[in-house]
């Protein structure tokens, strides 16, 4: 998997995730651990070197058609606005 565009519409992009994206996704997680423990126990404890290593992990499950996770950014900010997993 190359890293590329595969969305855009100039106001959200959407893309694979990227090394470069792991301290913001990090920091999301963490903030809201708390109010998303009870649904999402996996993030519980989520540590920068677990989001380093999923996003490590996804060019494989891209190129061997196991999943097609990706990030959401506003486009004019690069700021994450979410993701599907």
């Amino acid at each position: 998997m190359e890293s590329f565009i595969f969305f855009t519409d100039g106001v959200v992009t959407a893309r694979p995730f990227q090394k470069e994206d792991a301290p913001e996704i990090h920091a999301a997680a963490s903030e809201s651990q708390n109010e998303t423990s009870f649904w999402l126990v996996d993030l519980k404890g989520l540590s920068l070197s677990d989001v380093q290593e999923y996003i490590d992990s996804q060019p494989e499950a891209w190129n061997e058609d196991q999943a097609y996770n990706f990030i959401i950014l506003e486009s004019s900010t690069n700021k994450i606005l979410g993701g599907a997993d």
